[in-house]
């Protein structure tokens, strides 16, 4: 009888014995999958640690942080020309539909060890997230991560003092379902809110469920880690050998042309074909209304921005505009546009983060757009002309005076036009 259960119970308890010593054991990832991570895209990379750590370690990799736009690749994308004119950098894709300031906050802090201090680092910040209510609460749970969260509480707590913006963001994330309905972790935050410190109880437990959600990220993390290179090598056999801007120029024109063939938009063909030809008319002054103005975007914008400052990053920040003659048709106000990306602009000037890419009134030039507010042909290539100089330059010591006016209320609803 002893023999017959070994026989059936053995081969399992062995297999979980091996999986509890994989789940503790921490390997060094390969050079391929640190590749393959850097522009995957995949929530296992954006919601994970393992993974994502290792890639932010290693400085090769730098980060580039923004949202959907990062996914629209072609020959001119970031990832392509790193590749082809084998730069001395490779961008680690930090965003897909939806990661607004409060995910890339959450991303960032979670590997604030692994990136260190005095990085280098490219931001896209999209007028688009700037909505009255701020991020969705679908896009604030899709990009959720718990063992991102618990690797913020458990810094915290162990400070000696909560910082403003601490208790900003711990009063922020109660605003969402996901996090208030979770009893635990709603203690957690009051805790930061109240100003009151973590008993050894409380820092235990977080300690111990970290440990938990770090082994299952190790075993789990890379499923579903797809893989773009294959997509990137095809593009970079579209470029010339040579980086030459005006020869790629001519290029992204070439291709834009023919991107688009199939509408007077600017858009391209597949996306025009599947979500607006036809239909075009439905969409006629739809966007009159919207207003990027006023927002608790910027106060979450204000997150990254006290993060970055912390670590003495070196950051490039990208404004990119919208579709010029889509905007025509839906009504989208020019104006606002323009005031949004100038309220955007005041807020990291007064604060000392002064290299700005500001492509926002580039909307109506040839293929600069992929689709209705997504960068594409010319876009990319006029963005590389900002972050090409900047990431091959050396290291230059920021001076930054962060203002935590800019998590007031009174910022997020003031007038662009009482600005200076």
């Amino acid at each position: 009888m002893k023999k017959k259960l070994l026989a059936i119970f053995g081969p399992i308890v062995v297999a979980l014995i091996a999986l509890l010593i994989c789940a503790s054991v921490e390997p060094k990832e390969s050079e391929h999958i640190l590749k393959v991570a850097s522009s995957s895209m995949s929530q296992g990379v954006l919601t994970g640690q393992v993974v994502k750590n290792a890639v932010a370690k290693e400085h090769q990799y730098v980060p580039f942080f923004g949202s959907s736009e990062l996914n629209r690749f072609d020959p001119m994308h970031p990832s392509v020309l790193a590749q082809k004119y084998h730069r001395n950098y490779t961008p680690f894709l930090l965003g897909s539909a939806g990661t607004q300031s409060l995910t890339q906050y959450s991303i960032m802090s979670s590997m604030a060890e692994q990136l260190g201090s005095k990085r280098k680092m490219v931001f896209v910040v999209s007028p688009q997230w700037f909505v009255p209510r701020g991020v969705t609460e679908q896009y604030f749970d899709h990009w959720y991560s718990a063992v991102q969260l618990y690797s913020w509480l458990i810094n915290v707590a162990q400070q000696k003092n909560y910082t403003k913006q601490d208790k900003y963001y711990a009063q922020r994330l109660m605003e969402f379902s996901l996090i208030n309905q979770n009893q635990r972790m709603s203690s957690f935050l009051t805790t930061i809110i109240k100003n009151k410190k973590f008993t050894n109880t409380q820092l235990t437990k977080m300690k111990s469920v970290y440990r938990m959600l770090v082994r299952e990220d190790r075993l789990f993390g890379r499923l579903g880690l797809s893989s773009n290179l294959p997509k990137i090598n095809k593009y970079a056999k579209q470029l010339p050998s040579k980086y030459n801007y005006e020869t790629l120029h001519q290029l992204a024109d070439k291709l834009g042309k023919a991107g688009t063939s199939s509408n007077d938009l600017g858009i391209a063909n597949g996306f025009y074909k599947t979500r607006l030809q036809g239909n075009a008319n439905k969409f006629r002054g739809s966007q009159k209304d919207f207003d990027y103005r006023y927002s608790p975007e910027y106060s979450d914008f204000q997150l990254v921005l006290n993060f970055m400052a912390d670590q003495k990053a070196d950051v490039l920040f990208v404004i990119p505009p919208v579709n010029g003659r889509w905007a025509d048709i839906t009504g989208l106000s020019q104006k606002m546009m323009r005031q949004t990306a100038d309220k955007i602009i005041y807020q990291l000037k007064e604060q000392g983060f002064n290299n700005i890419a500001d492509l926002s009134n580039d909307g109506y030039k040839p293929y600069f757009m992929t689709d209705t507010i997504h960068l594409g042909w010319n876009g990319w290539l006029t963005m590389d002309k900002y972050v090409k100089p900047f990431l091959e330059s050396s290291y230059q010591t920021p001076h930054y005076k962060i203002d935590n006016y800019f998590y007031t209320k009174d910022w997020q609803q003031r007038n662009p036009n009482t600005l200076k």
